[in-house]
């Protein structure tokens, strides 16, 4: 696992180390923490979140992550036991055909 930005929190799941990975590109320096606010404490935007979904979106386990998950969830520590859940529910589906 990558190590956190001084001061933020160790990820622990692989969904954290993905995000965790992609707010550290968007907010350089600042620490990523599970309890804060995307939105008020990071300082966040439609932009960016729409940019955090793309960066995510290159996992092909995280492809079903939507601007939406950001959103609704709102804090760090939220989105990323959202895309956990996804994540896992995807696998549990098996293969997805294409149309």
């Amino acid at each position: 696992m990558t190590a956190p930005t001084e001061g933020g929190d160790t990820p622990q799941t692989l969904a954290e180390e993905v995000l965790f990975a992609a707010l550290a590109q968007l907010f350089p320096g600042q620490p990523i923490r599970r309890a804060l606010d995307f939105f008020s404490d990071l300082g966040g935007h439609s932009l960016f979140a729409a940019r955090v979904i793309s960066a995510l979106r290159q996992d092909p386990r995280f492809a079903q992550a939507s601007v939406a998950d950001i959103y609704q969830n709102r804090r760090i520590g939220a989105i990323a036991e959202s895309l956990q859940a996804g994540m896992v529910e995807t696998a549990q589906a098996g293969p997805q055909r294409p149309f």
